[in-house]
């Protein structure tokens, strides 16, 4: 799905920014609303997201994780158009 959409992934969580992500400082400049609007769209979609990482978990049947990423792609796909507002 990221690669999809040019969306580069460190860790358990999504950040929204330029460049590559190495450490800290480059995690700091990315950008809040972004990934406010992405986690509210998880949500949405029936993924329990906060503002922070993501927890992965291996209590989950096949269903689950088909929800989680149809809600993940449903989520991605807001954000091009977010993105040229």
């Amino acid at each position: 799905l990221f690669d999809h959409y040019g969306i580069a992934v460190l860790g358990f969580d999504v950040v929204f920014a330029e460049g590559e992500m190495r450490d800290y400082r480059a995690v700091a400049r990315g950008d809040r609303d972004m990934a406010a609007h992405f986690n509210r769209h998880l949500r949405a979609g029936g993924i329990l997201k906060g503002e922070s990482k993501y927890y992965l978990s291996t209590a989950h049947e096949a269903r689950d994780v088909e929800q989680t990423l149809a809600a993940w792609d449903a989520a991605i796909a807001t954000l091009p158009a977010r993105r040229a507002a």
